[in-house]
């Protein structure tokens, strides 16, 4: 940031700004949940929406009790992170891959497979679109997060 120059310091603004802007992403990025997290996650409920009338529900409920650990895990990960800021409005970009995740979980119930096969391409569609959809939210609460707080006067 800053380079010594005969004795003098020169102080590069854009440098300054850059460093600030990389500090803010972090921090907002840190009081998320992990990715790993939106993963097992992601996991279960796709998996849980591809069988669904497929096999008996006491299976559909063995696999639903999967997000038991995966909640305790949240709970332990999250009560040791700095407190995230409350999001007041959420970005357009927000409120439509929120749609497209409900539209997605939707959809796959008009979708009921015959095969092993089948079963496999609606679990992939399932999660690649519930991936898509949870990522870019995740990203627009982070830039709205940053933003709102850019513009908080304290």
């Amino acid at each position: 940031m800053a380079n010594e120059n005969n004795g003098f310091v020169a102080f590069s603004p854009q440098e300054a700004l850059a460093e600030i802007d990389r500090a803010a992403d972090t921090m907002a990025e840190t009081t998320e949940a992990p990715r790993s997290l939106m993963f097992v996650l992601l996991a279960i409920v796709s998996t849980a929406l591809a069988l669904v009338n497929i096999v008996p529900w006491a299976v559909f409920f063995g696999i639903a009790c999967l997000l038991i650990p995966v909640g305790l895990w949240y709970f332990l990960l999250m009560r040791t992170r700095a407190k995230k800021r409350a999001v007041l409005n959420h970005s357009g970009p927000y409120i439509v891959n929120a749609l497209l995740l409900l539209l997605a979980t939707q959809c796959s119930r008009f979708w009921e497979p015959g095969a092993w096969w089948e079963i496999v391409a609606k679990w992939l569609v399932i999660f690649t679109l519930s991936w898509i959809a949870v990522s870019r939210m995740r990203a627009a609460t982070i830039k709205n997060r940053i933003k709102d707080a850019n513009e908080h006067s304290f």
